[in-house]
C-alpha cells in the first residue's frame, strides 16, 4: 500500500495588474495542493509546483503518477528526484525495481547505491539487507549490525539474534542468550511495527524462497522462527526465570544483559574475546551504542557538511565499520549538530568513488556554501595513505589505487585548498583514517587497523582550518569491536552527545571535542595493548554544536 502523502504550501501572490486596481490591495493566499485525490484527478499542477520548489514527497506522487499512466520515462524521472532528496518509500521502491528489473532494465549497481542510502538514513530494512549480506565475509560486522537493530527494538534482528545465539552461527553459542532475545523478539505481537524486508532472508526456513517474494511480515510472524520452546527444553527452571526478568527489565535503547551460556561457562561473543560477566554483576560491555537526539542542536541553516564513509574498498582492504561510522555521523550531524537536511550530504562505498567526491566538492557543495557565513566540515572514514616521503597525505576513494595516488586519491592539502576556495567562513576536517599501518607490500600489520602505507609528515593547519585526526604519525585507526565502531569515530560521536562539553555551556568546541576523545582514545587503545592519540590542528575554537 503506498504511504499517504499530503502537502499544503500557501504561496503569496502580487499580481502586477491587481495592484494597480488599488494602491491598498493584497492577493489573497493561493493554494497549493498536492494529495492522493488530485493526482487521481489528474490534477497534477500542484505536485510539480511543490516539485519544483524540493518536495520529496511531491516528487514521488508525480512519479506514482506516471507510473500509473505506464510511462515509466517520467515516472522513474520522478522518483530518482524523490530518493535524491532522501525520500524513504521511493528509496525501499528503486532498490527493489532496479534489483528485479520491474519496469527498468536491472541494475545491481543502482539498486545498490539506493540500499546503502537507505541505511544511511537509519532505514531498518535496508540495515537488515546489508546485515544479512555480510554474514559470510563479516560475521562480527554482521553481529554488530544486528545488535543495534535490536537494541533499538527491531523484532526480525531480535529474531535473527536468537537464532544466531541458539545455532552458534555469527557468535558462540548461548542458549540463555538466545532464549532472551527470543522473548523480546515475539514481544507485543501484531501491535507492534518493525521494518522488515525479504531479503533480510529470516523466513527462508518456513517457506521457499519463490513464495516470500511479495509477502508482508509483521512481528506476530518472527514466533514461528525464534527458537524458544527448544532453549526452553534446554534450560534449568532457574535460568530460564534469569532471562525472563532480564527481557522484562530491559527497555528499546538499552544495551543487553550478557547471561552466562551455561554455569561456570561464560560465552564469549565473536566481537570481544573478555570473557562476559553473569547477569548479576553489571554488563562488561563498556560502550553502549552513540545516541544521536541525545542533545537537540540548534538549528544550523547555514553550515554544510559532506560525509565519506567506505568500508569495502575495490583495491584495498577494509576499513572496518567505516560506513556505519559514517551514517552514525550522519545522525548526529541532523540532531546534535542541527545541520539542515538539504545541508548534509553522505557518500558511502561503491557510491563514494573519486567522481562522485569530485561532483560533490565541484557541484553540490558550491550551491549551498554561503561566502563568509558557512562553516564546511568534511568527514571522512575510511583508508588514509601518504605519499612515499610523507610529505603528501591522501584519502582513497572506493576505487583508489595505492599505486597511483596523485591520480586516483584525494590530496588532503587540495581538498582544503578547495573548500576555502568556496568562500567558508571556516573549514573543519574529522577524519577517521590513520596515515600508516601496512607493509610495503599491501599486507595490514593488524587486522583492525585502517591500514595506510607510509609514516606521514604532517604540515600545519592553515588559517581558517581545524583538522581532527584520528591518530598521529605511525600509529593506526583502531576498531572498537563490541562498538561495531571505529574507536575514534565512536568517542567523537560520543562527546557529541554532551559529554564534552566541558564548562557546561552548552556548547562543544573543536578543543573541548579532541580533548574529550583524545583521553578515551588513548585510554581504550592501551588496554589492547596499542597508542593512539588523535591529533588537533588548527583552531580550536570552532564551535561544532550549540543547544
Amino acid at each position: 500500500m503506498k504511504p499517504v502523502r499530503t502537502i499544503v504550501i500557501l504561496l503569496l501572490a502580487f499580481g502586477a495588474s491587481s495592484c494597480l486596481l488599488s494602491p491598498s490591495y493584497t492577493a489573497l493566499p493561493k493554494m497549493v495542493i498536492c494529495t492522493d485525490d488530485t493526482v487521481a484527478d489528474g490534477r497534477i499542477s500542484g505536485c510539480k509546483t511543490l516539485a519544483e520548489q524540493g518536495s520529496a514527497e511531491a516528487s514521488a506522487r508525480l512519479g506514482d503518477y506516471y507510473d500509473g499512466r505506464n510511462d515509466p520515462i517520467r515516472a522513474y524521472e520522478w522518483y530518482r528526484k524523490a530518493a535524491d532528496l532522501n525520500d524513504r518509500p521511493t528509496l525501499r521502491k528503486l532498490y527493489d525495481d532496479y534489483r528485479a528489473g520491474t519496469k527498468v532494465p536491472r541494475n545491481d549497481g543502482l539498486s545498490n547505491e539506493y540500499l546503502r542510502k537507505a541505511a544511511a538514513l537509519n532505514s531498518e530494512w535496508a540495515m537488515l539487507i546489508l546485515a544479512k549480506r555480510s554474514e559470510t565475509d563479516d560475521p562480527n560486522g554482521a553481529l554488530s549490525a544486528y545488535l543495534a537493530l535490536a537494541r533499538a527494538n527491531n523484532c526480525f534482528a531480535q529474531a535473527r539474534l536468537s537464532l544466531a545465539y541458539y545455532n552458534g552461527d555469527i557468535v558462540a553459542r548461548n542458549v540463555a542468550q538466545a532464549y532472551f532475545w527470543g522473548l523480546l523478539a515475539t514481544a507485543g505481537g501484531a501491535g507492534r511495527a518493525s521494518e522488515y524486508h525479504v531479503e533480510a532472508d529470516l523466513f527462508a526456513m518456513s517457506a521457499p524462497a519463490a513464495q516470500l517474494q511479495g509477502m508482508v511480515f509483521t512481528c506476530r510472524d518472527v514466533k514461528d522462527v525464534t527458537p524458544r520452546a527448544e532453549a526452553e527444553a534446554i534450560l534449568s527452571a532457574d535460568r530460564r526465570q534469569m532471562a525472563q526478568d532480564a527481557a522484562t527489565q530491559w527497555a528499546p535503547g538499552n544495551m543487553e544483559p550478557v547471561l552466562l551460556r551455561s554455569e561456570g561457562s561464560p560465552a564469549i561473543a565473536a566481537t570481544n574475546h573478555h570473557l562476559s560477566k553473569p547477569l548479576s554483576t553489571p554488563a562488561q560491555t563498556a560502550h553502549p551504542p552513540p545516541v544521536p537526539d541525545a542533545v537537540h542542536g540548534r538549528p544550523n541553516p547555514d553550515d554544510v557538511v559532506l560525509i565519506v564513509g567506505i568500508d569495502g574498498y575495490e583495491n584495498a582492504p577494509r576499513a572496518a565499520f567505516a560506513e556505519r561510522d559514517a551514517a552514525a555521523f550522519r545522525a548526529f550531524a541532523a540532531s546534535a549538530m542541527g545541520l539542515a537536511e538539504d545541508n548534509v550530504k553522505t557518500l558511502l562505498g561503491h557510491g563514494a568513488r573519486r567522481l562522485d567526491i569530485e561532483r560533490a566538492l565541484s557541484s553540490w557543495l558550491p550551491a549551498r556554501v554561503k561566502p563568509g557565513r558557512s562553516s564546511v566540515l568534511v568527514y571522512f572514514a575510511g583508508h588514509g595513505l601518504a605519499s612515499e616521503d610523507g610529505t603528501d597525505l591522501y584519502l582513497l576513494p572506493y576505487d583508489g589505487d595505492r599505486d597511483l595516488l596523485a591520480e586516483s586519491a584525494l590530496r588532503r592539502e587540495r581538498l582544503i585548498e578547495r573548500l576555502k576556495a568556496l568562500g567558508a567562513a571556516h573549514v573543519i576536517l574529522i577524519l577517521d583514517a590513520c596515515f600508516s599501518g601496512l607493509s610495503r607490500g599491501g599486507d595490514s600489520l593488524l587486522a583492525n587497523s585502517r591500514p595506510v602505507v607510509l609514516t606521514p609528515k604532517t604540515a600545519k593547519a592553515p588559517d581558517g582550518v581545524t583538522i581532527l585526526s584520528a591518530a598521529q604519525g605511525s600509529q593506526v585507526s583502531l576498531a572498537l569491536q563490541d562498538a561495531g565502531h571505529g574507536l575514534f569515530t565512536y568517542m567523537v560521536l560520543k562527546g557529541l552527545e554532551g559529554a564534552a562539553d566541558a564548562d557546561d555551556d552548552r556548547q562543544i568546541t573543536a578543543a573541548e571535542l579532541h580533548a574529550y576523545v583524545a583521553d578515551r582514545v588513548e585510554r581504550e587503545a592501551a588496554l589492547i595493548g596499542h597508542k593512539q592519540t588523535p591529533r588537533l590542528d588548527g583552531a580550536g575554537s570552532e564551535i561544532l554544536s550549540r543547544w
